[in-house]
């Protein structure tokens, strides 16, 4: 694994970047396929860190699941909402989503189970609690709320659950991917302004394609008992999240940059980041695979990016080459990620030379002299593929632990000097 990678500046691009498939995506199929009955595949999966978690911890409860690395493909098959071992222990490391889908998930088992993630605690106080009024028992090892915990499993209940998801739309999707399996329907109320709420609608969309219908009335989400998942051949588009990479660089460095394997009409949040470069002045086109944008940006602006966490540190990044200055809203959950990303991107940008300001829930990015310099990203893969952005068009920024996109984008810096490679022919 590679520790240290120098970026090399570039000019105009003419490039076009395969995305790898989603993250998201990957996982909440994963899971749906996991529990099915009969065998899935799943194709054009992501194959990463985060998602070979999940694999594990799936295939240790009952799941046998087939990786297929040379054609993205997983072959699943499920365990019809029944696992094979009676109680036990996992761990997810960083992984936040293994960590909440699994605290629900867990709860359709027989025993004691034990789940734990690495260093960085993730929040889940508010799942816990939201599971533990619904009838499940589940109790945490640290008095501070934060796992391990211990969940004592006698099948999903079912009936009411009230969840404030404030902190994580995943919350809500935990909840709903274990749903099909409780013994009576399933109603689910959402309380506070969902954080990252897309997210949630694209869970039911996936549910939707194992079998499984979810109504919604307001806040309020129902899922009936008795059905299940079925087994499916899914095919898993375009990371969204990955491509806010590619089209932030087409804004930073000018020239086009298509993303090929998500289109226009994708239901991914970050698809929506090339809205905000084109209001920072790029040309933005969409067809049926692929979203295309042509720089350079221009102006700053203002955001509220509650929807889309995790393109804030590529929008902090490309912000630092427009002609004013940019105010991001909606980012204090980003303390509580795999790392403090908001005091990550003050090291980072701001040892870059860029003009950042912070307050709780905001982030002021002010265009100045960049220089060079060897920056940390903190262990995050997200602030090491925005640091590269800066790398693009100011000489001699290098990422130490490049290593870390591993968790969601394992080949990210060699399609960026792919994409160095193709702007010159």
């Amino acid at each position: 694994m590679q520790k240290e990678i120098e970026i090399a500046p570039k000019g105009p691009l003419d490039a076009e970047v395969t995305l790898p498939g989603s993250k998201s995506i990957t996982h909440r199929a994963l899971f749906c396929a996991a529990l099915a009955e009969g065998t899935s595949r799943l194709g054009n999966a992501l194959l990463c860190l985060d998602t070979y978690v999940s694999t594990m911890c799936l295939n240790a409860l009952g799941a046998g699941i087939e990786v297929d690395e040379s054609r993205s493909l997983l072959i699943i098959n499920g365990m019809s909402g029944v696992f094979s071992e009676g109680g036990g222990s996992l761990g997810v490391g960083e992984c936040g989503t293994a960590l909440r889908f699994l605290t629900a998930a867990l709860t359709l088992g027989r025993g004691d189970f034990r789940l734990d993630c690495g260093e960085v605690k993730r929040p889940i106080g508010d799942l816990v609690d939201a599971l533990n009024r619904g009838g499940c028992e589940i109790e945490f090892e640290d008095p501070r709320g934060y796992p391990p915990i211990r969940i004592h499993a006698a099948g999903f209940p079912g009936g009411g659950f009230t969840v404030n998801a404030e902190i994580s739309s995943q919350f809500v999707s935990a909840i709903l991917l274990a749903a099909p399996y409780g013994r009576e329907d399933t109603e689910i109320a959402v309380t506070g302004r969902v954080a990252s709420a897309p997210y949630v609608d694209l869970t039911i969309d996936v549910m939707r394609e194992f079998g499984v219908n979810v109504a919604k009335a307001g806040d309020t989400y129902y899922v009936p008992a008795g059905g299940g998942y079925r087994a499916a051949d899914f095919y898993v588009e375009g990371d969204a999240s990955a491509a806010t990479y590619f089209m932030a660089a087409a804004g930073v460095c000018g020239g086009r940059l298509r993303a090929r394997g998500m289109g226009g009409d994708s239901r991914q949040a970050d698809a929506r980041f090339a809205e905000l470069l084109a209001r920072m002045g790029c040309a933005v086109a969409r067809g049926d695979d692929y979203i295309e944008v042509e720089g350079p940006l221009v102006n700053g602006i203002e955001a509220d990016m509650l929807d889309m966490p995790d393109a804030v540190p590529t929008l902090a990044a490309a912000a630092c080459f427009a002609e004013g200055p940019t105010l991001i809203r909606g980012v204090r959950n980003l303390r509580r990620k795999e790392s403090d990303r908001i005091a990550a991107l003050v090291d980072v940008l701001g040892g870059l030379g860029a003009g950042i300001k912070t307050a709780d829930d905001a982030i002021e990015i002010t265009p100045a002299n960049l220089r060079a310099g060897v920056v940390d990203p903190h262990g995050d893969h997200r602030i090491a593929m925005s640091a590269a952005l800066v790398g693009l068009r100011v000489p001699g920024v290098v990422v130490k632990n490049a290593g870390c996109v591993a968790k969601s984008f394992p080949n990210f810096f060699a399609e960026l000097e792919n994409l160095t490679e193709r702007s010159k022919s």
